[in-house]
Order: C-alpha cells, then structure tokens, then sequence
C-alpha cells in the first residue's frame, strides 16, 4: 500500500512535514508494509515557501530583519528558479512569534516583511510571491514601506507634513495618524525607494488621491 501526507501545519505546535510525519508514522505502525509519501502542504501562512521550494526546486535564503515586536530575527524566504521570490509574511511578522502582551496589533510591525523583499530585491529578485497569512499585524503594511525606504506622510492642520508614520512603524501609528483623518490625502513618495534598489533608475513621486485614500482606509 502507498499513501500521499499532505497536511497544513498546526498552527504554533508542528509544520507541515512534521505533521506529515507524525501521520506516517501512526500508517507504518498499523501497516507494517506501507509507502508513505509525505509532502509540505500550506495555505499562504506558515510552511508556503518549503512547499514551494520542494515542490519547484528552489532555493533558501536567509535574512535578518525586524520581527513583529521590533527584536532582530532571522527569516527565510525562497527563489524559485526564473528568479521568483517566494515569501511568507509569518516569517516576519507572524502570530507564532509573539506571545503574551505582546499579542496586541496596536504594538507589532510589517517591517521585517519590507526587509526580506528589500534583501531580495538586491539578490535580483523582480517577481514576488508573497503569503499573508498567520499575520500579528495590523498595520495596513506602513511597516513593511518604511523598511523600504518609502516616505509615509499625512497632511492635516497644525501638523508638518513632514512628519507622520515615518516615526514609528507601529500599528498605533497607522492608528492615530490615518484612520482619525480619513478626509485628508496621504501620499507616499516612492523616489527613495527607487534610489535605494535600483540605483541610478529613478522614479518620479507617486501621490495617492483623496478620494483612493478614503476608500483604502
């Protein structure tokens, strides 16, 4: 007898292939003689990129970025052959990484997803896959831009137009910052980040439009 595993990690207590596993397992001991096939299985959360990576013969990178509750971690994200690069926002910014207290969105960041694409970028990534499951953010990806050298900045009187998320990658600043102004324009100046990935291609300022940033927030 042969048997394909493919199970979705249980979220905080195995990944997929160690569910997998554990499921074989329990088979070879009720069937003595079985084939057991076990493969990584996910849902754009956890396990998204060793599925990937197994399943189309890519490779693992490794990187050090800013985890959800701001201490430095190592994430890893995949590129694929062609040069796609696969990532899970739960390598970054996921649930599994904070605990207690710290599972409060109003204090937790997307900008270790902003530097593993910025590591990729300069690897020569240009195509993205990205899971975004498993997430202990709330922060609308004003983290991840930050990381990405990209400008956030609101407009609303008696405040400089200077300032605004720029200062603090925190969901509370999202918070605070945007959503009590959702009439005011909030524009994002992409020239930056151009100079900071491709250098020597710049890009004129990109500005969204009232009426888009109403609708967005």
């Amino acid at each position: 007898m042969k048997v394909a595993i493919a199970i979705d990690s249980f979220k905080g207590s195995l990944s997929s292939v160690e569910a997998g596993n554990a499921a074989a397992e329990g088979i070879r001991r009720a069937f003595p003689d079985a084939e057991c096939v076990v493969r990584p299985l996910a849902d754009g959360g956890e396990g998204t990129v060793d599925a990937l990576v197994a399943g189309m013969g890519g490779d693992i990178c490794e990187v050090e970025v800013t985890g959800p509750a701001g201490r430095s971690m190592t994430a890893k994200y995949g590129i694929l052959p062609g040069g796609t690069a696969v990532m899970e926002m739960a390598q970054a910014a996921g649930i599994t990484l904070v605990s207690g207290t710290e599972k409060n969105p109003l204090f937790t960041t997307t900008y270790g997803v902003g530097e593993m694409i910025l590591d990729a970028l300069r690897r020569g990534a240009e195509k993205f896959i990205v899971g975004i499951g498993g997430s202990a953010t709330n922060d609308g990806g004003a983290g991840m831009l930050q990381a990405l050298t990209i400008q956030a900045m609101r407009r609303w009187p008696g405040v400089s137009s200077s300032t605004g998320l720029s200062q603090s990658p925190w969901g509370r600043s999202l918070s605070s910052s945007c959503l009590a102004t959702r009439t005011e324009s909030f524009s994002l100046t992409m020239a930056t980040f151009w100079a900071a990935v491709k250098p020597g291609q710049r890009q004129s300022s990109w500005n969204t439009t009232p009426a888009l940033t109403r609708s967005y927030l």
